[in-house]
């Protein structure tokens, strides 16, 4: 009778730890699941219309020919005389409009630095700031703006990049 009694306590156990074994396994491929799920953020002005046939076509040669490619370097070193320096600023090739880069100090807002347009294939180094800054760092925010090259017209802010100047 006691080995009955050991042998359905034993079985007893095993369940239970097939049970959490299985609650484990449930546990973690919930987890992975979640995990490598991308959440797509539209905000009001990226929301796209639902259309369909000529107009759905259009519009996607549309959105592939204003996709831009920006590299910036997220670090603006400036020399002693607090104007001069390096900064990393490239406008790819197969762009199909100019680029303007714009530095504002976050602070002030106050405009340090503005490239004029930078055409596809082209890049900044060196740059100089309109005034001076004091040694240190400062926090400053680069404003990329599109540039219609055909038409000569500057047209809107293509995104921002947070940035670090850095006054030796």
């Amino acid at each position: 009778m006691e080995n009955k009694k050991y042998k359905d306590e034993s079985k007893r156990k095993r369940k239970i730890i097939l049970l959490i074994i299985l609650t484990g396994c449930l546990v973690i491929l919930t987890i992975l699941y979640y995990s490598q799920k991308t959440n797509e953020v539209y905000s009001k002005d990226t929301m796209p219309e639902i259309v369909q046939g000529d107009q759905a076509i259009e519009n996607l040669d549309e959105v592939v020919q204003e996709t831009q490619n920006i590299t910036a370097y997220a670090l603006i070193s400036i020399e002693a005389d607090g104007q001069t320096g390096k900064w990393y600023f490239y406008n790819d090739k197969d762009n199909q409009i100019g680029q303007q880069a714009v530095i504002r100090l976050d602070d002030s807002n106050k405009i340090i630095y503005q490239s004029g347009v930078i055409e596809p294939g082209s890049f900044i180094e060196n740059i100089k700031l309109s005034e001076p800054l004091k040694s240190g760092k400062y926090k400053a925010t680069v404003t990329i703006e599109s540039y219609d090259l055909d038409k000569k017209l500057l047209n809107s802010s293509m995104g921002a990049v947070a940035t670090i100047i850095e006054v030796v």
